[in-house]
């Protein structure tokens, strides 16, 4: 199982040291654009 890269903020370092990755651009994606302001109440 691959290490979380708790506290790395480079993304070098992450590959390099074979630390978990996650690729979530999808995801932000899909939130930008299918994003609805709700009103409050």
């Amino acid at each position: 199982m691959k290490k979380l890269p708790i506290g790395i903020t480079t993304f070098s370092e992450i590959i390099e040291k074979d630390y978990l990755y996650i690729d979530k651009t999808q995801i932000a994606h899909d939130l930008i654009k299918n994003y609805k302001k709700v009103s409050a109440k």
